[in-house]
């Protein structure tokens, strides 16, 4: 049970569902439970200083697929409203929409309960253009309350989750998100450049 515990891991066998869903203690001392209290404790924590945020996570739905568990699947990752378009038992799409900080305050919380804030930063930064960034991710490993970040096509079975964040600041988002926000990257980027020039005499 403890590789479908690890964020970003491959090798994954079978895709049940239920092979997914974490139980008790199996996903280590902070727990998958324990991790959402976190992650609505952060909400009231942090601030968004009026920047307006909007974030779309869409994903297919297969005939074979539980609607409730693709529901979870990115209800574990992103608070927001849920619709499903398409009739039951045949191909549809899911798409959840929320608006604010509070939107991404579970996702914050598990790249940092996971410790994969460093990978999320350099995939979220590959994902940016312009005032939006758009990464996909497994729909399986969300269901278990994880990140991993995937190709459009091809690693994830049932079908990626497409994740689009749009910001009128996206790169403080990214900050924001992954443990940057007190030094944005342009700053760190500016720090380290000073310290590599050498004094004049």
């Amino acid at each position: 049970m403890e590789r479908f515990c690890r964020a970003g891991q491959s090798g994954i066998e079978r895709w049940d569902w239920k092979a997914y869903r974490p139980r008790g203690q199996d996903c280590g001392e902070r727990g998958y439970e324990r991790g959402f209290e976190e992650a609505d404790e952060t909400i009231t924590q942090s601030n968004s200083s009026d920047r307006k945020i909007l974030v779309v996570a869409e994903t297919e739905v297969n005939p074979t697929e539980n609607r409730e568990r693709v529901k979870e699947a990115l209800t574990s990752l992103f608070h927001g409203q849920v619709e499903f378009r398409g009739e039951p038992d045949n191909y549809g799409s899911a798409r959840l929409e929320g608006k604010g900080n509070e939107a991404l305050a579970r996702f914050r919380m598990i790249l940092q309960r996971d410790r994969i804030r460093a990978a999320g930063r350099a995939q979220l930064f590959k994902g940016l253009e312009g005032n939006r960034i758009v990464v996909f991710l497994n729909k399986q490993v969300a269901y278990a309350g994880h990140i991993s970040f995937s190709a459009p096509e091809g690693e994830s079975p049932l079908g990626p989750i497409r994740l689009m964040i749009e910001s009128d600041d996206a790169v403080w988002v990214i900050d924001w998100l992954t443990g940057g926000r007190d030094q944005p990257a342009w700053r760190q980027k500016r720090s380290v450049d000073s310290s590599r020039i050498e004094p004049q005499i």
